[in-house]
């Protein structure tokens, strides 16, 4: 009995410390998507392993969707879907449905960033297909991402800047309900960034000071970096580019004290766009190599396509020609053999007008001809977003359980409140009642010894 007691809790010893072995790996893991990926993939394997030896199906398919994000970021698209399809049957085998909804909303802001706009669809509806199968209680758990999904994704794709804000109050609203301040920050920025691509300067303003007024500075450092990052392109919008670098100084000093390689590319690629607003094609060159240099040590090739694109656009307002083609031909090769469509496009149509620029028009006319193939495929996957306004009922059902559960939530709380309104009462009732006997009973012992004299 004694052995079989020691053999028990050595086992339960063994779990736990392999079970914070895993969560260690993949903490590890999330930190090296933003300074290098190679590293990330290597301590996602290393938790998989882990997970898969002592049989932690939920730990298993987090490390497979951690290994997926990865592959993402680092533009391979083709491990991305193939790993994202294995957690989901590992979620669907071992009945982890909580998981797989997660996951599916993950992949779908993945596919958004990697441009296949049909696909983030797709994850966002059968994330909702699945959420309307679950008992209501733990449906009202995946209310704040699927909103946030629907506003950032879809309606935001859909270029329906007043439903995608509606649905992202909503989201924040949930979050808030959830007590979880810092996404219904995050959001803030979100929200602001739409009135920016709209051209509402002001309000977007508003929404960015909102975010940085809820925040803990010294907690989400990285969020007050995105700040200065975004209030940045506010003021290259206005061609304010002393205010604009002035921002950007501030969050490059954030992302260089925490080692984030992810932001500080894009805040060298803005440095380099801010400098060509100028004309200053030197400056911004040199920028643009700098975004080059930190998207190669973090390995993210979509990225590194779009530097390489970004550094051909210098070396072309620089009149080197030249060198504009062998960048623009570098991305090209890089982008098609990663698969990226919206890259590829982009060097096609830059390498026609190069070679435009050098006076050969057959190959220019070439370039051309594959790039307008490459955005008619791209366009006919942009329609298949539209299909998915046919199932809107199936958010509308969502919708209404969500208003029912606020509502629910409001009248516990008026109900409790109630509760506790009537124990004060009814205690300060009995406290008076108790002195009033107590008086009344001191006072006819004092009468019964005033009689007894």
């Amino acid at each position: 009995m004694l052995k079989t007691g020691i053999v028990f809790f050595f086992l339960l010893y063994c779990s736990a410390a392999s079970s914070e072995a895993v969560d260690s790996l993949l903490s590890l893991s999330e930190k090296y998507q933003n300074i290098n990926l190679d590293s990330a993939v290597s301590y996602a394997l290393k938790a998989k392993e882990l997970a898969n030896k002592s049989k932690s199906r939920l730990a298993e398919a987090d490390a497979i969707d951690k290994l997926a994000r990865t592959f993402a970021l680092k533009g391979d698209i083709v491990y991305f879907k193939e790993l994202s399809n294995h957690a989901l049957y590992l979620c669907e085998k071992y009945d982890l449905e909580e998981k797989r909804i997660d996951i599916l909303f993950n992949i779908s802001y993945l596919y958004r960033d990697l441009f296949l706009t049909s696909d983030a669809i797709n994850n966002i509806q059968l994330a909702t297909d699945e959420i309307i199968r679950l008992p209501k209680n733990i449906q009202r758990k995946f209310y704040p991402v699927m909103y946030s999904a629907l506003g950032y994704l879809l309606y935001f794709e859909l270029k329906d800047s007043i439903v995608s804000l509606e649905y992202l109050h909503k989201a924040q609203n949930a979050y808030l309900n959830q007590n979880d301040t810092v996404s219904a920050s995050r959001l803030y920025l979100n929200m602001g960034e739409i009135f920016r691509m709209n051209g509402q300067s002001d309000k977007a303003a508003n929404y960015y000071e909102k975010a940085r007024q809820s925040t803990n500075e010294s907690i989400n450092t990285d969020l007050i970096g995105v700040y200065y990052r975004l209030r940045s392109a506010l003021y290259l919008d206005k061609e304010n580019m002393a205010t604009a670098l002035q921002y950007l100084r501030k969050s490059e000093s954030v992302f260089l004290s925490l080692n984030n390689n992810k932001q500080l590319s894009d805040i060298y690629s803005m440095f380099a766009y801010a400098y060509s607003l100028i004309n200053e094609d030197r400056q911004s060159l040199e920028y643009n190599i700098k975004s080059l240099y930190y998207r190669e040590i973090l390995g993210n090739k979509s990225l590194t396509s779009s530097s390489l694109i970004n550094i051909a656009n210098s070396y072309l307002r620089l009149q080197m020609i030249d060198s504009a083609l062998f960048y623009s031909d570098s991305a090209y090769k890089l982008s098609k053999k990663i698969g990226h469509k919206f890259y590829i496009s982009k060097s096609l149509l830059q390498l026609s007008n190069i070679y435009k620029a050098k006076k050969q028009y057959e190959p220019a006319l070439d370039y051309l001809k594959e790039y307008t193939l490459v955005q008619d495929t791209l366009e006919l996957e942009k329609g298949d977003v539209y299909s998915i306004l046919e199932n809107k009922i199936k958010y509308s059902q969502i919708e209404k359980e969500f208003e029912k559960a606020i509502e629910d939530n409001e009248l516990i709380k008026r109900i409790q409140t109630l509760q506790i309104g009537i124990t004060i009462v009814s205690t300060i009732c009995i406290l008076l009642l108790f002195y009033l006997f107590i008086t009344k009973y001191r006072h006819s012992k004092k009468l019964s010894q005033s009689n007894k004299r």
